[in-house]
């Protein structure tokens, strides 16, 4: 919880879920207190995950990005370090979907996207969306020419080659000290904020605030709250922290009821003589909208030889043999479809017309996202970051094949003439299925959701009532992107193969002229 003389409240939600429930008594005997900390225990033995949220009123903003994000209303920037393929693969069960639907996508890089609610014509629209970006690039230092790209609804721009230096730390603190109208620190310790596995600003448009919530795939140190940030005696102050247990045997389940403590801060019992502050016991049922699908993983590769014309492989495993490939279905009117999304960088094309002949066999419908870009352009002569492809999948297609595996064709624009290899990265893609909600009971519970984010852009923003259940990655812990070998021309075959072409050519030119000064004479 921050707090700063004459500000509104900045709330923030601390949230830490407890992997073995056989360690819960050692654990609550070892929560200390004292008057300046909160210490979580968080070791190897008590593996936990953990979701810091800090919510910003605009008015507590800097006034010219407070009016910018008040004409945006709606905006999400996501950054997610690249994983490195060393790092060491966590419990299987923590590979399924939690805090939010952040978790469930694999991304890398950074991911801005905009949809301006204060627009009133498609210019005006554009025009906020291209300022935002670039103001958001400019907090965080990390401006690219690349344009941004219309996908389906709203404006996009990512960046998947940043340097070291943009790290999540400095990413985070940019952030904070940009927004801010007033130095204030931030509520999470940097080294804390250095091993979080992302973070997450959404602009909340009803509400007038934005938020900003950092994300831990496993924590195995002791995670400190501060309460030196809290004493501000004058101001109100609304903080939370919450403790879950995950039971094991309520993970095979979609609506599992996490149990725990929760302790909640604020003048009244902060200011208290004592100034103990209680953990109480709670619930939470996680009614999410972003669920994982139980009994299946997926595994993402691109084929070798790669050549020019590279095709990503996706291969669907199963886990237990008691599952069908299928979400359950609440009701008879449930209707429920397997889809795809991937994006790209601007050195991979992918073209809708290669993609039309598996139409009526793989994919049931699709549409490439890629602004009409000349599919002929160098790497180097693109303006726009890439493209994407959304696709509707023929389920049964896929299951019935050998393998159950399916490949989408992918093309390679040519480079500079470096005489090597350039690498690039892409994303994994995303495959899950979207199913309709049709009780009205069922509707209500998943607006009120404890997780879910009402002005979250991403898969779900323009689908109203549907839950979605993602196909994990069977290896997201450790990799969440492809690497891909560009090959490229030697600059010296160029030369010479310049030279070679214009003796040929001025040759010719010269034959052609004889022959047709012959007949004359």
């Amino acid at each position: 919880m921050l707090i700063g003389s004459n500000m509104s409240v900045i709330i923030q939600r601390s949230i830490f879920l407890l992997n073995d429930k056989t360690v819960l008594a050692r654990f609550l005997k070892e929560l200390k207190q004292d008057e300046k900390d909160i210490v979580i225990p968080g070791s190897a033995e008590f593996e936990m995950q953990r979701q810091e949220k800090i919510t910003i009123p605009y008015e507590n903003m800097n006034p010219q990005i407070s009016d910018l994000f008040a004409k945006v209303g709606m905006l999400e920037m996501r950054f997610s370090p690249k994983v490195s393929n060393s790092q060491s693969v966590m419990d299987e069960q923590w590979k399924h979907v939690l805090f939010s639907d952040f978790t469930a996508e694999n991304t890398f890089g950074l991911d801005i996207e905009v949809a301006p609610q204060s627009a009133t014509s498609f210019h005006e629209y554009k025009n906020t969306s291209f300022k935002a970006i670039k103001s958001l690039e400019h907090i965080l230092k990390v401006c690219s020419k690349d344009m941004p790209i219309f996908y389906q609804e709203w404006f996009q721009k990512r960046n998947f080659d940043l340097d070291e230096k943009s790290s999540l730390e400095l990413i985070v603190l940019r952030l904070w000290n940009a927004i801010l109208a007033r130095n204030t620190e931030f509520p999470v310790r940097l080294p804390d904020i250095a091993c979080a596995s992302s973070v997450d600003f959404v602009l909340h448009n009803k509400k007038h605030e934005a938020s900003i919530t950092l994300y831990w795939d496993s924590v195995k140190r002791p995670a400190i709250i501060s309460k030196k940030y809290v004493i501000q005696e004058a101001d109100s102050i609304s903080s939370e922290i919450a403790i879950f247990m995950s039971k094991k045997q309520a993970m095979s389940t979609y609506d599992p009821p996490l149990t725990g403590l929760r302790m909640k801060l604020n003048n009244e019992t902060y200011n208290a003589q004592n100034r103990i502050i209680k953990f109480l016991p709670t619930m939470l049922h996680a009614s999410q909208t972003h669920r994982t699908l139980h009994g299946y993983h997926i595994k993402h590769e691109i084929l070798k030889p790669v050549g020019m014309h590279p095709d990503y492989k996706m291969s669907i495993v199963e886990d237990d043999k008691r599952s069908a490939f299928a979400p359950p279905r609440s009701s008879a009117d449930t209707q429920c479809s397997l889809m795809l999304q991937l994006s790209v960088p601007k050195q991979i094309i992918i073209d809708k017309y290669e993609l039309e002949r598996l139409k009526g066999k793989l994919f049931k419908d699709f549409r490439v996202h890629n602004n009409g870009m000349n599919l002929e352009l160098p790497e180097y002569r693109v303006k726009e970051w890439g493209g994407a492809l959304s696709a509707v999948l023929d389920a049964d297609y896929i299951m019935n094949r050998q393998n159950e595996s399916f490949v989408i064709p992918l093309h390679l624009r040519y480079g500079k003439p470096l005489g090597d290899f350039q690498e690039t990265y892409i994303p994994k893609a995303q495959v899950y299925w979207e199913c309709s909600v049709t009780e009205d009971k069922q509707k209500e519970v998943l607006a009120k959701s404890f997780y879910n984010e009402p002005d979250r852009l991403g898969i779900d923003k323009f689908v109203k009532h549907s839950v979605f259940y993602h196909v994990r990655d069977s290896d997201r812990l450790s990799s969440n992107s492809i690497k891909v070998e560009i090959p490229t021309a030697n600059l010296k075959d160029a030369y010479s193969n310049e030279l070679w072409t214009s003796v040929l050519v001025a040759l010719g030119t010269i034959y052609i002229l004889i022959s047709l000064v012959k007949p004359l004479s």
